[in-house]
């Protein structure tokens, strides 16, 4: 279960579109491209970047997988 400082926010630059899980509110760039992040929420989440291929679980670095 995500707290409300671990939330889920996308990279919006056009070739990047990374998706980053459990990352901290304060955090604003995007690790890949230095873009500016967004924050979403889990419903459009799961209707528009579910299937992405490039998430990243913040804390750790890693390929995010929802199971």
């Amino acid at each position: 279960m995500k707290t409300t400082l671990e939330v889920i926010k996308v990279c919006p630059v056009p070739g990047c579109e990374a998706v980053y899980h459990y990352c901290p509110k304060s955090n604003t760039k995007c690790l890949d491209c230095g873009g500016n992040i967004m924050q979403i929420n889990e419903e459009t989440y799961i209707k528009k970047f579910k299937n992405n291929w490039f998430q990243y679980d913040f804390r750790t670095g890693q390929y995010y997988r929802a199971i």
